[in-house]
């Protein structure tokens, strides 16, 4: 049913009538949105995985990295990327190299 106000305002309606739409999927209309279309963003990695991609990353490419640069090269959420960082340089991994601008490397034992 589609609510028509008689004068166009907010007063209520006076008229209601019946409407169809096309915005309802039909049988031959698919329901779901093809993966092949889906963002990597929008897939979700089993846990431990971003944190193996970023080390991946690292270990690719070499110098100092912010979790801003890091999140567009591996199409993830910077606050992920940093958090994945964070536990890198924990378990000696990578080194963070400046606090202000946070920019991260691999750690030189690591490298060598």
């Amino acid at each position: 049913m589609h609510r028509r106000d008689s004068d166009g305002g907010s007063r209520p309606a006076d008229r209601w009538s019946i409407t169809t739409t096309n915005d309802q999927p039909t049988d031959d209309q698919p329901t779901d949105v093809d993966p092949e279309k889906q963002s990597v963003k929008s897939q979700r990695l089993a846990p431990g995985a971003l944190r193996g991609m970023v080390e991946d990353y690292l270990r690719d490419n070499s110098g100092e990295f912010s979790p801003n640069s890091i999140d567009r090269a591996l199409d993830r959420s910077s606050g992920a990327v940093h958090n994945a960082l964070e536990r890198l340089v924990e378990s000696g991994y990578a080194v963070r190299t400046s606090d202000k601008s946070k920019k991260y490397s691999l750690a030189a034992a690591t490298a060598a």
